[in-house]
């Protein structure tokens, strides 16, 4: 099966065998890029400070409510305000040096301008 201007199959096989053998050796000189690792706890970081903020003024309410006798109006008060705190929490962390270095961005580089955008959308 040999048509003009093509190597044999077999010196083909070859050659795309040496190719992805320089490849897997670059990619384990390269090993796991850190980056990951850094936003998927950052990720985790983020999720929890919702959840805990959420969770302390759940329970906080819910033993408010017992001590005054009030179930459960303390406790449905104080839940939108520990999402409120954990939201809050999250917007701090997006604004930290560790988000910057896991988005790439340099703190210390003022924003880049737009380029005017000529269609009207």
């Amino acid at each position: 099966m040999n048509k003009k201007g093509k190597a044999p199959e077999d010196e083909r096989l070859k050659d795309l065998k040496q190719r992805l053998d320089e490849i897997q050796q670059r990619n384990d000189k390269a090993g796991p890029d850190p980056t990951d690792t850094m936003a998927a706890g950052f990720a985790l970081r983020a999720i929890t400070e919702i959840l805990v903020a959420l969770a302390v003024c759940t329970i906080a309410g819910y033993y408010l409510d017992r001590y005054f006798g009030t179930t459960p109006w303390i406790m449905i008060i104080l839940m939108p305000l520990g999402q409120a705190a954990g939201v809050w929490n999250v917007m701090r962390l997006s604004h930290s040096k560790q988000a910057d270095a896991i988005l790439g961005k340099a703190s210390d580089e003022p924003a880049k301008d737009l380029k005017d955008d000529d269609d009207e959308d």
